[in-house]
Parts: C-alpha cells; structure tokens; sequence
C-alpha cells in the first residue's frame, strides 16, 4: 500500500514537473502576442474607496498611463483582435513585441478616462461590451461604471477603440441552455452591429466562462474569435475560438507590471490559473464564484501562502523547476 502511494506521487510529480516544463518553454517561445485585459477606469482618488474584487478589477487613470508609457516605451506594437486572430492562425505575422489591449464590459469610464490616455500614447484597444444595461455587471459602481450609452459607443472613435462582443446578459455562457446561449451570443452581436454600423465578429466570454459548446455556438452564429480568461500569450498556429489573456490587476504598480508580462510570471500564473480552474470547472459557476473570491484571495495573499496552497494540490514541484528557468534567463 506504501509503495504503491509513494509510486503514485512520484509519477505524479514527474508530471507535474514536465507539464511546468512544457507551460514555460511554451511562454518564452516567440513570436509571442501579450493579450492584456482590463475592465474598468477611475481616478486615483476614486481608487483608493476600492475595497475587496473591485481592486483587481478597476485600474485608476495614473495607473493605466504608467503601464502604457512602459509599453510605448518597451516598443509594444499595439495591434486589434483581427490582427490577433488572423496570428493565432497562421495567416499574419506581427512585428514583436506585440501587444492587443482588450477591455471587458463597456462602462462610461471607457470613454471617459480609458479612450484619451489610448489616444495619447498611440495605443488601441477592443472593447467588448455586454449589450444588457441592466446587466448586474454594471451596478459595481457610480454612473461613471454604468454601461456605454449607444450614443458613446457610436462617438467611440475605431482607430483607438474596437468595439466586440461580451455577450448579452453576462450571465456564464455554461449555465445556460443551448436557446438561452444561441440568444445572448445572437442578441449581443445583432444589437452592437445595429448601434454601430460595422461587423461585430469577436467575442469575450464573461468571467471565462467557456467550454466546447460554446465555442462551437459562438462559430456558430458569426463568430470568428473568442477571447478567455486562462492566462498565457497567444501563439502561432493557435485556436482563434480560445485566445489567452493576462489580467491586470488594478493593484499592480509599474514595477509588478512589468514582471507581470515577462514569460516567467506568466508560465507561474498560467499554474496558478489550472490549479483554479479543475476546481471551477467541476462545480460550475453557481458553487464556484463564492469559492473563488476566497481562493484567488489566497494565492494573492504572498509567496508562502501560495507555496503551502500549491503543495496541498499536488503542483509545488513546479516552482523550484520555474525558478531555476527564470534565473537562467
């Protein structure tokens, strides 16, 4: 029976450190295309009333122009999602380093305080907007994280802001029969390209919310690209129906968000983020949003605490492995 425990952890181990292995040599391969998300803007002053997800998920106006200094200044090339889908298929090259900034749910502060810094720094960015205003999404905060009126999403200049698709309802794409999915992917898509005038062929799943069926659903009613939450650069000869993206914390000063982007801190997130996601994909979205708070506030809470975490999963192997990697480079 010991031997038999002790064999299996053994295995275990070696596959774990060979798949950390695969995760980091994938994450400094190049080319390479950094997906950056963000979801809402506000002034510093407005940040510091932030409290609990809202610090992760709203970036105040001096933090997003530091992050996009550095970029212009690093020589980002900043690109759109069809530049990005067309890459993941084999049929584009880009210059590197590259860059696609995308924006999730559609709030005023887009265009309030998001749009000018993007413009200035000579940046662009997709939008991916969730078409219901009555949306939960969209009762975080003051009017300012009120959706887009149709009026501002039309006064939206395209070269800076593309606008897509984050569904109708925001409501986990999983949870819903396949009518409800083919009617909040169809609704979306018919109600932005109506406010607009042009094509509206990529999407963003909320809360990474995703599996086959939804990807074969999204192909199926138009659309050419999907974009996710699991973390990690898009690649060549990749899927555009299951594009990566690295969020950006709104706690994240200049210095972290450099190490943010390097290939070691994505490989190390990347591990993080499977540890997360066997877990959220087993109980579903109902069970696992309360749960999750609770865990990513764990593995943000310092090294030690994410080192026991990831030790009690079975994945600390990884870490020593990542970090004689990332020393070497």
């Amino acid at each position: 029976m010991l031997l038999a425990i002790g064999l299996t952890l053994v295995v275990t181990g070696a596959v774990t450190v060979a798949w950390a292995a695969r995760v980091a040599w994938d994450e400094s391969r190049s080319p390479r295309l950094l997906c950056l998300m963000y979801h809402r803007f506000c002034t510093p002053e407005e940040y510091r009333s932030c409290t609990g997800s809202e610090r992760i998920y709203t970036i105040s106006t001096y933090r997003f122009e530091e992050q996009l200094r550095h970029l212009r200044d690093a020589g980002f090339h900043s690109v759109s999602v069809e530049d990005a889908a067309a890459f993941a298929v084999g049929e584009r090259d880009l210059p590197q380093p590259a860059v696609l900034i995308t924006i999730d749910d559609g709030c005023r502060s887009v265009a309030s305080k998001a749009e000018p810094l993007l413009r200035k720094y000579g940046m662009r960015a997709t939008l991916f907007v969730t078409t219901d205003p009555a949306a939960p999404v969209f009762s975080t905060g003051g009017p300012d994280q009120e959706r887009l009126s149709d009026d501002e999403l039309r006064s939206l200049d395209p070269r800076v802001i593309d606008i897509q698709s984050h569904g109708h309802s925001h409501r986990p794409l999983t949870s819903l029969s396949d009518a409800e999915l083919r009617r909040d992917l169809a609704t979306s898509r018919q109600t932005l390209e109506r406010i607009i005038g042009r094509p509206v062929r990529y999407l963003a799943a909320p809360g990474g919310w995703y599996d086959d069926r939804v990807r074969r659903m999204a192909a199926d009613v138009g659309f050419v690209g999907v974009c996710t939450s699991d973390v990690g650069a898009i690649r060549r000869a990749g899927d555009p129906l299951r594009m990566r993206r690295i969020n950006v914390s709104g706690t994240y000063d200049i210095a972290a968000f450099r190490r943010s982007i390097q290939p070691l801190s994505v490989a190390k997130r990347r591990i993080k983020k499977a540890i997360v996601g066997l877990p959220k994909r087993v109980l579903g979205p109902r069970l696992w949003e309360p749960l999750g708070h609770g865990l990513r506030s764990v593995l943000s809470g310092g090294p030690v605490r994410s080192v026991v975490l990831l030790s009690a999963l079975g994945w600390a192997a990884a870490i020593p492995l990542l970090s004689r990697w990332g020393s070497q480079r």
